[in-house]
């Protein structure tokens, strides 16, 4: 993988849908996503955005830079907090049966 392009669901900002952020990092350091050239972009593009109208209407740049901004540091903090995390601590969060 090279590239994840990142936003919530109904392709809001990170931390305003229902997507389990912490599962996807989890996933992406599974996979050694750290290593390389491999990155994640945001990509929100706002509550139900259409792909198709953002690719031929008149761009709002400072509501999308918001949305930009709000996802990169969703994502630095819920990192920081996952990569910070304990074993047991994520076991429980998801209600895993350690080993």
């Amino acid at each position: 993988m090279l590239n994840l392009h990142l936003a919530d669901t109904n392709r809001r900002a990170l931390g305003h849908g229902l997507l389990d952020l912490d599962v996807v990092i989890m996933a992406l350091y599974a996979v050694g996503y750290q290593r390389g050239d491999n990155y994640c972009s945001a990509e929100p593009l706002g509550a139900g955005g259409n792909p198709y109208a953002a690719m031929n209407l008149p761009p709002e740049p400072e509501r999308l830079d918001e949305l930009v901004g709000v996802t990169a540091r969703t994502f630095r903090e819920r990192e920081d907090e996952v990569l910070a995390a304990t074993d047991e601590e994520l076991y429980a969060l998801y209600q895993i049966e350690s080993e």
